[in-house]
């Protein structure tokens, strides 16, 4: 993962020994940064970065609620170094499914019955005006099938089915939505890390929990990523960046002693194993938002989109 990138957002070096490295690749692969004189003057004028999703997109922390250190806003911060008159766009809602996020009844958007609705309308009222979309969602979809003694199947393969079939509606028509101005958006999804892998740190069944659960994390996030790159959208991959399924290499954290870098990831940048809940620190955000940095500056959208 690029240093630049990272020093950027305010990682420091403990985290940096945790991250994934993905080459010599920065920020400064991006167009944005070196433009010719009209395009530069197009970069200095109003953009939009729009975010969409659930409670990762809104920066939501444990007794804090949602909150501006998210990684849409770190996300946001290095962005309008190359574009200074971004401006960030936060539809995202606490608690949001795929199914919600497109048929509505979680979050109120004043006209629109869904985030879906409320991101094509901000779309369409500003064709070739948004730079970055980027979006996570669907793991509430599949975090509702976990129970005490292990995930339900049942509800598990109908939500799976569920997710499959929202995003792909939600991804087309963002797509749609955003194809009318002369400039179209850098579209970015994410699928999830996996924090059950807390588990680890209970003894013997809570290891094999943890084992099983990196196996439901990797269908969801292939299910997700097939999705997403139909779809013409950019990724970032949830399991290469979160080493979800590394059980082999081992880091020694201060509180928790000896574990697997996978469990050592979720225990570092998230609060799932101090306080039994999943969601991340703000240095948990700012590395997810490194993520998305790196692949909005280097990665390429499917042909097919």
């Amino acid at each position: 993962m690029s240093m630049r990138v990272l020093r950027a957002l305010g990682l420091g070096a403990a985290a940096l020994t945790l991250s994934v490295t993905s080459g010599p690749a920065a920020l400064a692969a991006t167009p944005a940064e070196a433009p010719a004189p009209a395009q530069a003057r197009a970069a200095a004028s109003e953009s939009y970065y729009l975010s969409l999703g659930d409670s990762l997109s809104t920066g939501y922390q444990p007794g804090l609620g949602d909150t501006d250190e998210g990684y849409a806003d770190r996300l946001h911060q290095v962005l309008k170094a190359f574009r200074p008159g971004l401006k960030l766009v936060k539809l995202g809602c606490t608690g949001e499914t795929a199914n919600t996020f497109v048929n509505g009844g979680k979050c109120a958007y004043g006209d629109a019955d869904s985030q879906l609705d409320a991101a094509v309308d901000f779309l369409r009222a500003h064709p070739g005006k948004v730079s970055y979309v980027t979006l996570n969602i669907g793991a509430n979809d599949i975090n509702a099938c976990v129970r005490p003694n292990g995930v339900d199947t049942t509800c598990l393969t109908s939500a799976m089915q569920g997710v499959a079939a929202n995003l792909t509606r939600i991804t087309q028509t963002l797509k749609e939505a955003g194809a009318a101005g002369t400039v179209t958006p850098r579209y970015v999804g994410m699928g999830t890390f996996d924090p059950l892998l807390a588990a680890w740190l209970r003894g013997p069944a809570g290891q094999e929990q943890a084992r099983q659960s990196v196996q439901l994390v990797a269908g969801f996030n292939a299910l997700e990523s097939g999705v997403y790159r139909k779809a013409g959208f950019g990724v970032v991959d949830a399991d290469r960046l979160w080493h979800t399924a590394d059980f082999t290499h081992t880091v020694t954290l201060r509180d928790f002693g000896t574990v697997p870098v996978n469990v050592g990831l979720v225990c570092s940048l998230t609060t799932m194993c101090t306080k039994g809940d999943l969601h991340p620190t703000p240095a948990g955000y700012a590395y997810i938002a490194a993520a998305f940095a790196v692949e909005i500056a280097t990665g390429r959208e499917s042909a097919e989109g």
